[in-house]
């Protein structure tokens, strides 16, 4: 998904920069499940912990970073 093309340069690169953290986290995710065997309970329960509240984070920001392109479109 791409930013609007009528939205400022510092929207365009917040968008970019948020996706990028969200598909670290994605990734993230996969090189804890993957080798399970070798990775202690703690460390797992810990690591999806984050990945809720990155999920929470993201999504708040997302609303808030959609609100700023609606408010700025309307002027």
């Amino acid at each position: 998904m791409t930013p609007p093309s009528d939205s400022t340069l510092a929207l365009k690169i917040e968008h970019y920069l948020a996706h990028g953290l969200f598909f670290m986290l994605i990734f993230g995710l996969a090189y804890w499940i993957w080798p399970l065997e070798n990775k202690g309970t703690t460390e797992f329960t810990t690591y999806m912990a984050v990945l809720l509240l990155g999920t929470v984070l993201f999504n708040s920001w997302k609303k808030n970073w959609m609100n700023r392109v609606y408010d700025q479109s309307e002027q």
